[in-house]
């Protein structure tokens, strides 16, 4: 029997020509999972990506993250948790959003509701434990691991703890690290479940195609921006790019940017070893905005070829003065914006 708003739904629904009553979503296993993935599936895939997602949101939200961050940084986890956990049970992080669906499907979705309350739980439950371990560790690298030598007896003199909290500090590389691992090892699992062996094999091996396809790119890129750091000088690149640059350094850094050739993966190493070597956000916003916008190696080869040499210099001329304008905002803006 089915309750007043149950009717309104399928009143509403059941207008269009061809209506058939579905699952609603619901979460399911077995015959009930649009991969008919299995308990197992279903169970792993819940604890794992509930406890990243989990993680992921406390880490966000802390005191040390940095401010406004946290929509971006939980929105895509939690997309591609839609994207890896869809094809199994129809995705289940959240029991409030497993029941509600079973409730409308009714029978055997309310029969397999227990396993998407217990996944959750037990997975936010691993999170809750393992966010606190990340946040102790980051912290420990943060103050240099000092417990102090010297003291009474066998007791550590511990340093007094600063009178007001410092700015916030980026996540260290080891904790995006450990993160994409997660990520990685969950995927993998997610695809070892659904499409077997063969289909684990087929991944790697995509993968395996794609790294070879990166690391000629990336490679030589890292090569150069260590050239850069290192060859070049802290102290000049601060001189020419730093926050005392002025207009001067965001026309430099915007003129880099567009002769920079390539995709991401030859432009962000170099952006990471400026911002290492003393640039300023100013110009690193130039130079990044620059190469995403007038890039001539884009517009040699796509653009003219394309689009043609009228539409190709109106839009190189509309957007000459972007890359400046953006870096001189970035050097206004109440926000840090360091790179790791």
């Amino acid at each position: 029997m089915r309750s007043p708003p149950q009717h309104c739904l399928f009143l509403i629904a059941s207008g269009k020509p061809g209506f058939a009553a579905g699952g609603f979503a619901a979460n399911g296993f077995g015959d009930l999972s649009p991969g008919k993935s299995g308990l197992l599936a279903g169970l792993l895939t819940g604890l794992v990506l509930t406890a990243i997602f989990l993680v992921v949101i406390l880490g966000s939200t802390s005191s040390r993250a940095p401010v406004g961050f946290a929509p971006i940084a939980i929105g895509l986890p939690l997309t591609m948790i839609h994207l890896v956990f869809i094809p199994l049970p129809n995705t289940s992080v959240n029991p409030a959003r497993s029941t509600g669906p079973a409730l409308f499907a009714g029978g055997e979705y309310i029969a397999q509701l227990w396993l998407f309350w217990t996944a959750p739980i037990a997975g936010a439950a691993i999170g809750g434990l393992l966010a606190p371990l990340a946040r102790r560790r980051q912290r420990t690298r943060a103050d240099g691991g000092v417990s102090g030598a010297g003291g009474v007896g066998h007791h550590a003199v511990r340093p007094m703890p600063p009178p007001h909290p410092g700015p916030a500090r980026p996540p260290s590389r080891q904790t995006s690290l450990v993160f994409v691992g997660l990520l990685c090892l969950g995927s993998a699992a997610a695809c070892f479940l659904t499409r077997g062996p063969a289909g684990l094999i087929e991944g790697l091996a995509t993968a395996g195609n794609l790294t070879l396809t990166v690391l000629p790119v990336m490679v030589p890129a890292l090569f150069l921006a260590a050239v850069i750091q290192g060859g070049v000088g802290r102290e000049r690149i601060g001189r020419l790019l730093g926050a005392e640059s002025g207009l001067r350094g965001l026309l430099l850094a915007s003129a880099a940017g567009m002769a920079t050739p390539g995709g991401p993966m030859a432009a962000f190493p170099l952006v990471a070893a400026l911002a290492a070597a003393g640039a300023d956000r100013g110009a690193l916003v130039a130079y990044v905005s620059a190469w995403a916008l007038n890039g001539v190696s884009r517009i040699l080869i796509f653009e003219l070829p394309l689009l043609g040499p009228e539409f190709a210099l109106l839009r190189f001329a509309a957007s000459l003065p972007l890359p400046v304008l953006a870096g001189a905002l970035a050097r206004r803006l109440p926000l840090e914006g360091r790179v790791r």
